[in-house]
Parts: structure tokens; sequence; C-alpha cells
């Protein structure tokens, strides 16, 4: 016996084979206008966990691009001023000098000493230089890394800036570092204030020795800063390479997330085309088939 297919069986084919061909067509249509393949992580749960992926490694990428411009920051701050510690320490010398050598054309022992002074108190304010607010020589602690005696204020602890999930630069150096340990008892082995405040003294008061041990002391400062700014200058080559990397690996999560996420507007528009070819011929079908009456099976 041959089975035959009901009107109400035929009726509830169409209105799902409709129902499926539009759905088809939404989705064509919600891709062109969004840019999206999906909306909803319903559609796709695989490629929504890869999205979410690296939409989260994006935002970690953006914290850390910003990490490593203030630590950019810091390391130009700290440069400058060990620049100009090492200009204020070399003119020291030059007035320590010719303080030791007075004749024509030089100062005079007691004007190289006023201007030895006046050497110290710059440094001092270079000591004190300040990135956002914030001293750059006075380790982890508040206001400023020396008082006006040049007295440590500060503590030895690490400024730091994570560069990534396990790379973490610490971009400052305290000040005992850079300018020296207090030594009252041996000024000449202490702090560069002490020891141009040692050296100005020895000139006023004619100690040619100490003076002119002086000149030993301020070429070992000398040497400190140099090895300061050398370790600047190695943090800002790794911070260099550092953000090429973060900059490389930026682009290449986003074309990842872009060939996950984004709809092919060629491709979505083509299936638009095709889904919507289908679907008019599936009305035209089903309002042949709808159309058939009772007289048509009797023939």
């Amino acid at each position: 016996m041959v089975g035959r297919i009901t009107d109400q069986s035929s009726t509830q084919y169409f209105q799902r084979t409709n129902s499926i061909a539009q759905a088809t067509i939404d989705k064509y249509n919600r891709q062109i206008t969004s840019g999206k393949r999906f909306e909803r992580p319903s559609e796709s749960p695989a490629d929504t966990s890869i999205v979410l992926s690296h939409e989260r490694r994006l935002a970690r990428i953006d914290q850390f691009t910003r990490n490593a411009t203030s630590a950019q920051q810091w390391l130009n701050a700290a440069d400058q001023a060990l620049q100009s510690s090492s200009n204020s320490i070399a003119h020291a010398r030059t007035l320590t000098v010719q303080g030791l050598n007075s004749g024509a054309g030089t100062l005079g022992p007691t004007a190289a000493a006023a201007e030895i002074r006046q050497v110290r108190d710059q440094l001092l304010g270079t000591a004190n230089t300040t990135m956002a607010g914030r001293s750059i020589f006075n380790g982890t602690a508040n206001g400023a890394a020396y008082d006006s005696t040049g007295l440590y204020l500060g503590d030895t602890g690490g400024v730091t800036r994570a560069l990534d999930t396990y790379e973490v630069l610490t971009v400052n150096q305290n000040g005992p570092e850079v300018f020296g340990t207090s030594n009252p008892g041996d000024p000449l082995n202490g702090t560069i204030f002490e020891r141009l405040d040692a050296i100005a003294t020895a000139l006023e008061t004619g100690d040619q020795a100490t003076a002119s041990a002086g000149l030993a002391s301020l070429d070992d400062a000398m040497a400190r800063v140099s090895s300061s700014l050398g370790k600047v200058g190695a943090m800002a080559n790794r911070l260099d390479v550092t953000q090429v990397r973060l900059g490389d690996e930026s682009v290449t999560t986003l074309k990842r997330l872009s060939d996950t996420q984004d709809a092919d507007m060629a491709e979505a528009i083509m299936h638009l085309r095709s889904a919507e070819t289908s679907y008019e011929a599936l009305l035209a079908t089903s309002g042949r088939a709808m159309s058939t009456s009772l007289l048509d099976f009797m023939r």
C-alpha cells in the first residue's frame, strides 16, 4: 500500500523548512550588519572560548604596554638626572684642580671652594629629582630622597613594572647606590655631598693633602654614577626589546581574534544570496503544492 502525504503533513514540512530558511537568511544578515560570525556564545561555544582568551590577552598586553611606557618615563628621568650628576662631578673636579693650582687665569682656593659648594647644592637638587610627583632615588619611600644636609631619607626598596606575566623590571636605583653611603668619619669615602663639603673645607683651610685626595674621591664618585648610567642603558635596551615584542604580539593576537570572530563579508553575501534564492524557490514550490485541491487527487 502506498502511503499518502496528507495536507497537514505537507503544511508542517513547509513550515519547518520555511523557518530554517528564514533563520539562515537572518544569520547571514546579522553577519553582514554586525561584521561578526556570531553574536551569542551559544552559536559557537568553542570559538567563543577562543575569542575570550584572545580578548583577555589583549587586555593584558595593553596593561603591560602602559607599564612599559611608565618604565620608559622613569628611565628617561633617571638618565637625565645621572647625566646631570656626571657633569656636576666633572665640574667639581675641575674646580678642585683650579683651587689646588692657583695662578693666573685660575680661581683661588676660596673662590673654588665657594663654587664647589654650589655644585654640591645643585647635585642635592638632582638627587631629589621627581617623576610624576615621586622621587626617583628614594626607593619606595614617600617624600624627598635627601634633606638639605645630604642625609638620605629613603629606603632600599625596588620600584617595579610588570612587562609580562613572568617578567618584572626594577626601574629604580636608590640614593646610596648612585650618590654613595654616608660616612661622617671619613667623608672622602662618604656620599658625594660629604666629599664635596670635605674638599671645599680643605681648600678654604689650605689643607692641600685632603684637597688632593679629593680628586681620587671624585673619580670614584664619577665611576659610581657612570655605573648607574650603564644600568639605566641596559634596562632601556631590555625595555625596547619588550616594547617591540608586545607590539608584535598585539598585532598577531588581533589577527587571530579577527580570524575567529569576524565574518568574511564576501562569503556572507554569497551565502545570503544563495539562501534567498533557495527561500524564493521554497515559496514557489509551497505555493503550488498548497494550491492542490481535492479534485486534483480524484483525477
